[in-house]
């Protein structure tokens, strides 16, 4: 497999968004002479120089930054873009490409360390650009070459936990009739009844006088035991006086 590999070929290890990105951008504004500083000046210093090794792997520009004829294609033609992009892949790197559906990612870094990436990370990165590049072109891929789940991982959905149970509330507490303008009265058969007044009396009608009085006066014979009418002759009108 390594006998493919073309002299100095190193894969891409930037992001393939950045490649996307700016293939966009060409397509929008027009495909540059030269891929320079003073075009990317957008882009940090270290994406930079990726991004020229980029371009220059893919044969996107040649040793002096000129712009190639296939990115020119590539910018221009969006509706194409992923079949001339598997081009470029399958002529770039054919041992990349080669590499059938059952194989490892072990066998897919062993292809990326024989063109150089020797370095971990490097590495990583390199197969995650070719794996983003090669979806997007539709060449296809092996299931096996997707990252490794972690142990203890799993892909079935969680199931809900079941809501809490709140209790219910206690009923408020009977509160206990205040004092002035309220009065309790207890049932000979149990229990009470309360009367509360909350009223201006000089600002009552002559039938609501009549109301509250009248209930005050019940309330008192109730409680003394003497007829309703005794009770209403002896009080006085002027304020309430539960």
């Amino acid at each position: 497999m390594t006998d493919t590999i073309t002299p100095g070929s190193v894969p891409p290890y930037i992001a393939f968004g950045t490649l996307l990105n700016q293939l966009e951008r060409m397509e929008r504004e027009g495909v540059p002479s030269r891929i320079d500083n003073h075009y990317l000046a957008g882009m940090a210093g270290g994406t930079r120089s990726q991004f020229k090794v980029c371009l220059r792997s893919l044969g996107l520009i040649e040793d002096d930054n000129r712009t190639t004829g296939t990115l020119a294609q590539l910018a221009k033609n969006p509706d194409r873009r992923p079949e001339l992009l598997a081009g470029v892949l399958r002529g770039q790197f054919p041992d990349l490409a080669a590499l059938n559906g059952n194989a490892t990612r072990g066998e897919l870094e062993e292809v990326m360390t024989a063109h150089g990436l020797t370095n971990a990370d490097t590495r990583r990165k390199a197969i995650g650009f070719y794996l983003a590049a090669a979806d997007y072109a539709g060449i296809p891929l092996s299931p096996f070459l997707r990252p490794a789940k972690r142990a203890g991982s799993s892909t079935a959905p969680r199931r809900p936990r079941p809501a809490r149970k709140q209790a219910p509330a206690a009923p408020p507490a009977p509160s206990a009739p205040s004092q002035g303008n309220a009065h309790a009265v207890q049932l000979k058969s149990g229990g009470q009844v309360a009367l509360s007044v909350s009223v201006n009396v000089m600002e009552l009608s002559v039938d609501d006088r009549e109301f509250i009085f009248g209930l005050i006066d019940k309330l008192r014979a109730y409680e003394s035991g003497t007829p309703a009418a005794t009770v209403a002759a002896g009080s006085s009108p002027s304020g309430v006086g539960l």
